[in-house]
């Protein structure tokens, strides 16, 4: 029998290499109608996870598929060959054998002959389906990690390494791998620890970039997790090294709301430059005066007497592109507030504080530079 080593769950693979062994064994105790069944399913099964692992449809979409479109949706996307498609339509699909209608029954009735075709079709299947996987999704979710973590130069080619990998793989790089790998890296602290964090945390965001809606959905969705279950140094990677501002876009309202309480508190605690870029693209979910006092204020307000300059540039841009994306009204709100805060400034003589934030109106009033 054919390996299933091209599918990327691991319990999913153990449950087909089961249900192949069954095949077998029905094959060589003569029990014809249980193999043909078998073969049927795991051939199904096969394509089901081929079109969801690759991203071409959802797992809803491809269960609904009934098995002649299976095979049709296979052979156009050239996952199949026409050849193995015309072979397969040979099969019934093989829920008629196990139909309760008498007459379905009774005309699936099943042989040696049809079994062992059966049993031959499922092969092909296999080994198209696996090469088409080898050819499109060469890299398991794995390999990139490990890739990543010792490879100093593939920070240059993390993008072409995810678009290698399947829509499977890239759930479990977003969910598990590469999590799991910063947080162990992190916790190690060996030598040359921080550039490897700095190639985990591009690949996260490569893979987040590669990924489909409904793997975005699950990976902010995981934050929330993190937020309401993990210990304060998990939260803390989550938060600055996985998440972004913009990823709000696949949460709820109130997953929404559980995030952006919790980025509100951090910045009244302490603004840090990964601070301040894990907020990129908060502004568009402002919604009231109130969200959008506690995520400027502190914000602004840490510009007065900063001595990191980095820091200070980070925050400023942070600033002036999250501004941008307000509301009107909201927007005007921050512009007049900020100069209002200038002038007082100016008035109690404070010329440093007065300076950073002249710096910043500076910058709020020049035009968005063209991407």
């Amino acid at each position: 029998m054919a390996s299933f080593d091209f599918i990327d769950s691991a319990d999913f693979r153990a449950c087909l290499e089961r249900d192949a062994g069954e095949l077998l064994a029905c094959m060589q105790a003569g029990a014809w109608k249980a193999a043909h069944v078998l073969a049927g399913s795991l051939i199904q099964a096969t394509l089901v996870d081929c079109l969801t692992t690759s991203g071409k449809h959802s797992e809803q979409e491809a269960l609904g598929l009934g098995f002649s479109e299976l095979l049709e949706t296979s052979r156009a996307l050239q996952v199949l060959s026409p050849r193995t498609v015309d072979l397969a339509s040979f099969l019934k699909p093989y829920d008629d054998y196990l139909s309760s209608s008498s007459a379905v029954r009774v005309q699936a009735a099943t042989d040696e002959t049809s079994a062992r075709i059966a049993q031959a079709l499922l092969e092909i299947v296999i080994n198209e389906v696996s090469s088409h996987k080898r050819e499109h999704y060469r890299f398991t979710a794995e390999h990139v990690v490990s890739k990543v973590r010792s490879d100093r130069s593939s920070s240059a080619i993390l993008e072409h390494l995810v678009s290698k990998v399947s829509r499977a793989g890239l759930e479990r790089l977003l969910l598990e791998l590469v999590p799991q790998a910063y947080l162990e890296t992190a916790r190690a602290a060996e030598p040359d620890s921080a550039a490897t964090l700095l190639r985990l945390e591009h690949c996260y965001r490569a893979a987040v970039e590669a990924a489909p809606a409904e793997l975005r959905a699950a990976a902010a969705r995981r934050f929330v997790e993190v937020l309401e279950n993990e210990s304060e140094y998990v939260v803390q990677c989550y938060r600055t090294r996985f998440f972004r501002g913009s990823d709000l876009a696949f949460l709820d309202e109130q997953g929404r709301s559980v995030v952006k309480a919790h980025f509100f508190d951090t910045l009244e605690k302490q603004v840090t430059l990964p601070l301040a870029n894990a907020v990129e693209g908060f502004g568009a979910f402002l919604g009231t005066e109130e969200e959008v006092r506690a995520f400027f204020v502190p914000l602004v307000l840490s510009l007065l007497g900063q001595e990191d300059e980095v820091l200070a540039a980070g925050i400023i841009r942070r600033v002036v592109d999250e501004s941008r994306l307000l509301a009107p009204g909201h927007r005007r709100g921050v512009e007049g507030w900020v100069n209002r805060l200038r002038w007082t400034l100016e008035k109690e003589g404070r010329g440093a504080a007065v300076s950073a934030i002249s710096r910043l109106v500076t910058a709020m009033s020049l035009p968005p530079v063209a991407a």
